[in-house]
């Protein structure tokens, strides 16, 4: 019986409506081949395109077990930097940068590399010079910035762009991932232009954690000094292109949070702030930022007037066009993952170009170090898309 009903049904008539079935079936399959050979080609490179924001998200080992939980120094503590420990600890889960989202400016700019054509051919080197403290109390006098000088400098007529790395110094820089060596190979083969690079460490201020602010109390005016006093004084000392478009910042941990807000307080200095495992709400209490709200007096208007959550959404049209945030984080590991989330979703309302480097990486100076070379990249095409290097 069963064989007999099975010839019934295969020589039934093929009819108009019995095609149409069979091609949608073979229309669906088809579909269902080619979405699987992308996901398969996405995996693969580490990436999944998602063109309703705009944004490329890596995998970054989400789902993977990679978030620690693992605790930096409360950016509190008054040693140079976050904890160094972190960066001697294994991570049973690191994966290489990823992909970079697409953005006009960026994509269109990425195989233009004029700098090549000056790229230096000797390493850079480093020298250092003081200001007056820019606070009252406190320990300390004035406070060093430490100038990375690209190969060629003092031989050249070149003017370059700069960027400024706060607020730790660049003997922690250079000792935990190899600042210098860093720098002179990305410069020396071409992945970047030559660059002044500027580190700057406000040591025994009247607060330990600054936030690169200006405080409450006027004991502390770090938000002007890195905007305005230091910036003059690199234009002052050094050949520099003095412009928005060819200035940047940089941070790690509490300097994640000052790239961004200053870059977003002043993108009339700072065109493009690099934010490697940063948090973006102004005075928020945990764990990780036990006394980031003290500079702020616990105030929430100051504390609004220096969030990046709240003053990306404050820039005008040009400002926006021009300004470009890079960020840098584990988005599974507590605290700082949802932070790098929110500023994304932030960026995103208000119409600002963000890049994101989702690494499987805990908070450490192991991840910044992974995390360097592309976000440098970053922001080479985002200068040249600028036209900062005519």
């Amino acid at each position: 019986m069963v064989t007999s009903r099975q010839t019934s049904l295969d020589r039934s008539p093929d009819t108009p409506d019995r095609r149409r079935v069979r091609r949608l079936l073979l229309d669906l399959l088809l579909l269902v081949v080619i979405v699987i050979v992308g996901a398969v080609g996405a995996f693969g490179a580490g990436i999944w395109a998602m063109p309703t924001n705009g944004t490329v998200i890596g995998d970054g080992g989400r789902g993977s077990g990679a978030a620690s939980g693992l605790a930096a120094t409360p950016s509190g503590s008054p040693t140079d930097g976050p904890s160094a420990s972190a960066s001697a600890l294994p991570d049973a889960h690191v994966t290489p940068p990823l992909a970079w989202s697409p953005m006009a400016v960026t994509t269109a700019m990425s195989k233009a590399t004029p700098w090549k054509a000056w790229k230096p051919t000797t390493p850079g080197t480093v020298t250092a010079f003081a200001l007056p403290a820019p606070w009252v109390g406190g320990t300390a006098h004035s406070i060093t910035a430490s100038v990375y000088l690209p190969g060629g400098y003092a031989t050249s007529n070149r003017a370059y762009p700069v960027i400024y790395e706060v607020p730790f110094s660049f003997r922690s820089w250079d000792r935990y991932i190899g600042t210098k060596a860093l720098l002179d190979a990305q410069m020396m083969s071409g992945a970047i232009p030559a660059s002044v690079v500027v580190f700057v460490y406000p040591a025994n201020s009247p607060y330990h954690d600054t936030e690169c602010a200006t405080s409450a109390d006027g004991r502390l005016q770090l938000d002007t000094f890195f905007s305005s006093t230091l910036v003059q004084a690199i234009d002052a000392r050094y050949r520099t292109i003095p412009t928005a478009a060819a200035r940047s910042v940089i941070g790690f941990s509490q300097g994640g949070f000052c790239a961004a807000m200053l870059a977003l307080r002043h993108p009339d200095v700072f065109a493009t702030a690099l934010s490697i495992s940063g948090y973006y709400q102004a005075g928020i209490v945990s764990s990780q930022t036990p006394w980031a709200w003290r500079v702020f007096g616990g105030n929430p208007a100051v504390e609004s007037a220096y969030s990046p959550l709240r003053l990306v959404g404050q820039l005008t049209a040009a400002q926006r066009a021009a300004m470009l945030l890079v960020l840098e984080a584990n988005p599974e590991q507590p605290f700082y993952g949802p932070q790098y989330e929110a500023m994304i979703a932030a960026a995103h309302r208000a119409g600002v170009s963000v890049l994101t480097e989702p690494m499987a990486m805990r908070h450490s100076w192991v991840a910044v170090k992974a995390a360097m070379p592309q976000m440098l990249g970053a922001l080479a095409a985002h200068e040249a898309g600028l036209g900062v290097f005519g």
